[in-house]
């Protein structure tokens, strides 16, 4: 790690040294392990109103396709005020007791599902079980919108017997303290509890914990092997050796007799956020398929987690950035650490990203149509993975190019999180200067190949690519295939280069 995003990671990142002026939220946490349709999490939440008349609770109205999530918040009440409206995105609370500092909010939630069956779709919601929970950060641990330093303890006070705790922060521990800066940071967390099991085992000196549950067609050591390694080779990559705890969880999921189109061909699925990410999957998914998915979940701890993307706005949609780069990375990743060969890896480059993109009905659709139209098919939501994949493999190979191999998008990729990760800057936000940075690299103003290949959705032609020697092309009826040069010598080790 470069020492001015160390010292950057030092000062602001989640779990770094707490400032004066972190301010206090303690959760108390309860469940109630009743029937699955009147399950609940009950949180005791006690902050500071910081002398405010009213204080406002953010909610998040909507995870992926599910929406109106505030719904499932009830029994709400207030000790030291009184709750004076409700909305999908906050609860607006007059204080009426200005002699004791806290405020003490209670809050219940309830899961939006009571089938008692776990599905591609509603995998995003809080999922409450006779015998086990998901919920991410967000959804779990409300907080006041005025504070912007935060001292968070969470405390389990009761849980049904030989449930076990694991989270964003560690495992098997009835309390989690941290210090944070950054709300988006804490709150983009994965918790779960319940009757998992579970494996813990160290790299580089620092845990990582995987939970699962169901029965699949391996033991679980070698999806824990797995697992391993992929954190192995990712700090490698990125030089960061000094992350203090990895979680990763795998739950069985079944596809509803009424399928969308999506949930029918959604074999395995998954959310990276900070320092964890959660796979749900069909138990017949085989070993090939955990390691793409182990390994694109957890390159989102850096793209999409400290390379803030941003959220989109009606001009401005990187998905195809945070996907279709991590999609990318993920796969040379995979390559690095050994899971493909060489030539599985062009293989996959070119059949499910080149082949698949540029047969695909969808594919110029413009960015954001694609983004608006992402649940109401397969192939439409495969559209920003596969465009951005094949932009980043572009980028990569043109840069390498134009710079006689001094740099890579990797090095972009690195300057990028040194602009974003430990401050509240994002892409979005900050578009110019994505496009600033990336012009640096590409060594031309790349407005007009933006606005033609990802804003428009235009199919990149084959004569368009600008590649180093060591990489070759083949023309393939108008889909580009690429492969490593035979007449170069150390074609393999020039590319493996990052």
């Amino acid at each position: 790690m470069q020492p001015i995003r160390f010292l950057s990671c030092l000062l602001c990142c989640i779990c770094s040294v707490g400032t004066a002026f972190a301010q206090n939220l303690k959760y108390n946490i309860q469940i109630e392990p009743r029937e699955a349709k009147e399950m609940r999490i009950s949180v005791d939440l006690e902050c500071y109103h910081s002398d405010r008349d009213t204080v406002y609770i953010g909610i998040l109205p909507q995870i992926n396709q599910l929406t109106q999530l505030h719904r499932q918040y009830r029994n709400w009440n207030v000790k030291g005020g009184l709750i004076v409206k409700k909305d999908s995105t906050r609860l607006t609370i007059k204080v009426t007791d200005k002699k004791s500092p806290l405020l003490k909010i209670h809050y219940d939630i309830f899961s939006p599902f009571t089938d008692g069956t776990l599905t591609p779709s509603n995998s995003p919601g809080p999922l409450l079980q006779p015998d086990y929970l998901h919920i991410r950060g967000y959804t779990l641990l409300l907080s006041p919108l005025h504070y912007k330093s935060f001292d968070v303890e969470v405390n389990w006070e009761k849980l049904p017997k030989g449930w076990k705790i694991q989270n964003s922060f560690g495992f098997d521990s009835k309390q989690q303290r941290f210090q944070s800066n950054n709300r988006d940071n804490w709150q983009r967390t994965n918790w779960i509890a319940g009757n998992f099991r579970q494996y813990s085992a160290n790299v580089y000196g620092k845990p990582v914990c995987f939970a699962l549950r169901g029965k699949w067609y391996f033991e679980d050591t070698t999806l824990f092997n797995v697992i391993l390694k992929t954190v192995q080779t990712q700090r490698e990559q990125w030089d960061d050796r000094d992350i203090d705890f990895y979680s990763v969880t795998l739950m069985p999921y079944q596809t509803p007799e009424k399928a969308s189109d999506s949930d029918k061909k959604s074999q395995y699925i998954g959310n990276g956020l900070y320092q964890s990410f959660v796979a749900y999957a069909d138990e017949s998914t085989l070993l090939a398929a955990f390691v793409d998915l182990f390994n694109h979940e957890m390159m989102h701890e850096w793209i999409g987690g400290r390379i803030n993307e941003g959220k989109a706005t009606a001009t401005i949609d990187m998905r195809w950035f945070v996907e279709g780069f991590t999609e990318y990375f993920a796969l040379r990743n995979r390559w690095k650490a050994g899971f493909v060969t060489t030539s599985e890896f062009f293989e996959e480059l070119n059949t499910e990203y080149f082949a698949g993109h540029y047969s695909s009905p969808y594919a110029e659709v413009p960015n954001l149509e694609a983004g608006k139209q992402r649940w109401t098919s397969h192939e439409m939501d495969r559209v920003p993975y596969r465009r951005g994949c094949i932009a980043a493999f572009y980028l990569d190979m043109a840069i390498r190019q134009k710079s006689k191999e001094k740099r890579t998008l990797f090095n972009m990729l690195n300057d990028l999180m040194d602009y974003t990760y430990g401050t509240k800057r994002n892409l979005t936000d900050s578009y110019d200067f994505f496009v600033e940075t990336l012009s640096e690299y590409y060594m031309e103003d790349p407005t007009n190949w933006l606005e033609k290949y990802i804003d428009e959705g235009q199919k990149i032609p084959a004569n368009a690519f600008v590649l180093p020697n060591y990489i070759q092309l083949k023309n393939n009826s108008g889909t580009p295939q690429f492969m490593l040069n035979p007449a170069v010598k150390n074609a393999e080790a020039m590319f493996f280069k990052d």
